[in-house]
């Protein structure tokens, strides 16, 4: 029992907070009974916080009798207006859930959309891929030249600035 009631203070602290677990009944100090009504209060709490279940509840609760095994001669018109009530109170439950499933389908519908838009852009402009390997070895050829150029450029600059320092070193030794 102790191992059971150790795991109740965990499982409360869990939900309710450590501030909450202070307040917890224990079984020596209250009876059972007691314990049971803290308990369902916590339950009606909880059922409370969850959104539209307070309906559903009601509903469900006022909709026991046709719910449970009946010969269908007792049923009225009421079930189907009961059905029918159950039915908008669980979409409007839903509510949330279902406006982020819209919008979801409604970013599917753009990229649909652009994906359509971009075939269409590929189908006039067909690629050839001839032209494109063309280009791709024109593009080639320049960045080799380019390389090279920029070698020899570095390879004349670097022979200057020996020359240069050079130069600064004969200055330098011939100045009194």
């Amino acid at each position: 029992m102790d191992i059971l009631e150790a795991r109740e203070a965990q499982l409360h602290e869990q939900l309710f907070g450590a501030r909450a677990v202070a307040t917890t009944i224990t079984a020596g100090s209250v009876s059972i009974t007691n314990r049971i009504q803290a308990l369902n209060a916590h339950v009606d709490h909880l059922y409370g916080a969850v959104t539209g279940f307070s309906k559903l509840s009601e509903m469900h609760n006022n909709a026991q009798p046709e719910l449970e095994m009946q010969p269908s001669s007792t049923l009225g018109s009421n079930a189907s207006k009961s059905g029918e009530e159950m039915k908008r109170a669980v979409i409007l439950s839903s509510d949330d859930r279902i406006n982020a499933v819209v919008k979801e389908f409604h970013k599917l519908k753009e990229m649909q959309g652009v994906l359509a838009q971009l075939e269409q852009l590929h189908n006039r402009h067909p690629v050839d891929q001839q032209q494109l390997e063309a280009l791709e070895n024109k593009t080639d050829l320049h960045t080799q030249r380019a390389l090279a150029l920029h070698a020899r450029v570095e390879r004349i600059l670097s022979e200057k600035c020996v020359e240069y320092s050079a130069l600064l070193d004969h200055l330098a030794s011939a100045a009194p």
